[in-house]
């Protein structure tokens, strides 16, 4: 029986879909949520040629249920996870795996460990181009080497059980290290921020030239609402402030003096914004074709001490420009001071032209629902 669609067909689907790489790892991301891991590593190998960096590889490992070894022929088959979107489960569409990594590379594996014993299942868009196939190989109980290094001498993940290896990705909109984890960074932060504030751990390692040992750079939740407190991405901004303007320009009061009270040791110890509770509501329902939605709208607004930080012009300064990368966005960051989060999950944000961005007075305000 032929199928309603040629290998071809997925080479075309390659380009469609993801904005950028870190949509694409941010899927697989989400089947390791919704399978409970409470770690997650995503480790990528790079080899240098002169001033040169290719990465090889990026391998996602999770502690979470795993994948029974019946099921492993399915996860690879678009729409086979058997989950509607919004189902209780963080991932989209239910083609989250196959879609995210054809998108990147070109062959990659899923491997996952049930009683004690590794399989694996290897997809090759290469190899089906060749043959003119798109059938599912079987399932094999042999583990490429370079999978089985990560699993033996890489993770730090006590008790792995999922691993999604891409090799050799030729789809990347980056190419080094250092620039994965400043794009992945304050991205997968903000999507994941509410599992991240909770009991995720979730790290970028960075393996260089054959190195084992790894650069490790563990993700903080970056909040747009600046509503948390703790190890978040939101201390970066004001110590870089405070660094670059200790002084201000204030008769009185400088920003060392006022920002430093909103963080200690590396910490944000007092809120960046405050919640406008007459703006806020934790249960509002629509009925739509017979379906009950609910939803619960947080706004908050930036204190007076964060908006002018005992300085003339704050816009200028780290603050006012992470509050602009808020509003605007920057390269593979979401920007927007609305967005929209599902299952702990942030799905969109934007300003849906409903302020003009233009003025920087709009920078200081956040709205979830």
């Amino acid at each position: 029986m032929s199928s309603i669609v040629g290998p071809k067909f997925l080479e075309r689907l390659r380009s469609n879909d993801f904005k950028n790489s870190a949509y694409a790892i941010a899927e697989i991301v989400d089947n390791s949520i919704d399978a409970d891991a409470k770690q997650v590593e995503i480790l990528i190998d790079t080899v240098s040629s002169g001033r040169t960096e290719t990465i090889q590889s990026i391998t996602f490992v999770d502690n979470g249920s795993g994948i029974t070894h019946d099921l492993l022929k399915k996860v690879v088959v678009f729409s086979e996870t058997g989950h509607s979107a919004g189902a209780g489960k963080t991932g989209r569409f239910g083609m989250g795996l196959p879609n995210s990594s054809f998108s990147q590379c070109k062959k990659f594996i899923v491997a996952s460990l049930q009683s004690g014993v590794w399989k694996q299942i290897k997809i090759d868009l290469k190899d089906m181009l060749d043959k003119g196939t798109l059938d599912v190989p079987e399932i094999s109980e042999t583990i490429d080497q370079s999978l089985l290094q990560v699993i033996k001498d890489r993770t730090r993940i006590e008790n792995p059980r999922t691993c999604v290896h891409w090799i050799q990705p030729d789809k990347l909109d980056f190419t080094r290290g250092e620039t994965a984890v400043k794009r992945l960074e304050p991205m997968l932060g903000r999507i994941y921020r509410e599992a991240l504030s909770e009991e995720l751990e979730l790290q970028i390692v960075i393996f260089k030239d054959g190195n084992t040992v790894g650069e490790r750079h563990y993700i903080r939740p970056y909040d747009p609402l600046f509503l948390s407190l703790g190890d978040t991405q939101s201390v970066d901004c004001i110590e870089k402030t405070i660094s670059k303007s200790p002084a201000g320009d204030h008769p009185t009061r400088n920003p060392t003096e006022v920002l430093g009270a909103f963080i200690s040791r590396g910490k944000v110890i007092s809120t960046l914004f405050r919640k406008v509770e007459e703006h806020c509501y934790d249960n509002l329902g629509v009925l739509h074709q017979d379906k009950a939605f609910h939803f619960k709208i947080t706004t908050s607004v930036a204190k007076k001490d964060i908006q002018k930080p005992a300085t003339e012009r704050p816009g200028g300064l780290a603050l006012g420009a992470e509050m602009k990368k808020k509003m605007l966005g920057a390269a593979n960051f979401p920007g927007g001071n609305i967005s929209f989060v599902r299952n702990g999950r942030e799905i969109v944000s934007g300003n849906y032209s409903l302020f003009n961005v233009s003025q920087e007075t709009q920078r200081w305000w956040s709205i979830e629902l």
